[in-house]
């Protein structure tokens, strides 16, 4: 019998790895937390801040070919793109294997230069439904180990309901011993640092739940599948995979529950025209750790993650850290 467990639990977990194959999801735009909790339906916000950077050196003349246009001086200067999302978000169990997710967001994101604030850009962000239903729950299954199993898959659409076509100002300046020289001003559209992607969406999810009496191991994967906007531009298809590790602590009426994984996101060249876009794609591995606390209905948690790995094409900025801080109302 201690066999079959053992056969069992191992099954599960080569399940869960070898998912990573298929599908993945996107940092940047879906937030799967981890729940104790098999069947509470929530509503909440989750503040995403990503943070990008890079340092350059000056020679006489600089020409850095960037996604930002090209950049003359003959002092060292940084660049750097902030993103805040505010995702308002609501989850609910149809039955007790089909759950529907649905999200809003809004979005403030800048672009700065020398510790400064150049540009800024914000609004209405995309509408993303997701379905998912529970291949396998032990709860529901019968199951008398000891282990605690739930897998899930899942598909979604995001809509295009936010703001893609907003531009700013960037005026060229080339800086000599005679003094500053500024060019004419050119209209920059940036698709990254909209709120929205003006396309139509579809995502691909795997979630995988282990835990044994308080501590546990989660794996969320998705594929999204992105479609060219109006613009005729088109981010590329992410993969993302996020294996976790967590603890349950009880206290009272208060549980605290702490953890740390891994976070890996791949994707290739966006295209603009047909034509791959310079300075994008590219794969990141960062390290995360968080904290959750529930008390009663609701729960407050935050989650850093920090880069260890990253090959990225072209010349773009680096990734720095993100976090990822939510509060929920369960009923």
């Amino acid at each position: 019998m201690k066999v079959k467990k053992a056969l069992s639990v191992l099954a599960f977990v080569a399940l869960i790895l070898l998912s990573e194959v298929a599908v993945s999801c996107d940092l940047c735009s879906i937030y799967v937390g981890i729940r104790p909790d098999d069947y509470k339906n929530s509503f909440g916000m989750v503040h995403r801040y990503r943070s990008f950077a890079r340092d350059y050196q000056a020679t006489i003349p600089i020409t850095t070919l960037d996604k930002h246009g090209a950049q003359y001086s003959t002092e060292p200067y940084s660049l750097e793109e902030v993103y805040n999302s505010y995702d308002l978000w609501f989850k609910y169990f149809l039955n007790p294997r089909v759950q529907i997710d649905a999200s809003m967001s809004f979005s403030d994101n800048y672009l700065g230069k020398n510790d400064s604030m150049t540009n800024s850009i914000s609004g209405p962000g995309d509408l993303l439904i997701l379905s998912k239903y529970q291949v396998y729950n032990s709860k529901l299954c019968n199951d008398t180990s000891d282990w605690i199993k739930r897998f899930t898959v899942g598909a979604g659409i995001k809509l295009p309901t936010g703001t893609y076509n907003k531009t700013y100002l960037n005026y060229p300046v080339t800086s000599t011993t005679k003094g500053i020289t500024y060019g004419d001003p050119e209209t920059i559209l940036d698709p990254h640092l909209q709120s929205g992607s003006g396309s139509v969406d579809f995502i691909l999810m795997m979630e995988g739940i282990l835990m044994i009496q308080n501590i546990g191991i989660n794996t969320n994967m998705s594929y999204k599948i992105n479609t060219t906007n109006k613009n005729n531009f088109r981010f590329a298809n992410r993969f993302n995979f996020n294996p976790s590790l967590f603890y349950v602590k009880q206290f009272k009426e208060v549980r605290l529950m702490p953890t740390i994984g891994a976070a890996y996101e791949r994707s290739n060249r966006d295209k603009d025209n047909g034509v791959d876009y310079i300075a994008s794609g590219g794969e990141t591995l960062f390290g995360n750790f968080g904290l959750t606390l529930f008390y009663k209905k609701i729960s407050i948690g935050t989650t850093y993650f920090t880069p260890l790995l990253e090959t990225l094409y072209d010349n773009q900025l680096n990734n720095q850290m993100r976090l990822i801080s939510e509060l929920n109302y369960y009923f």
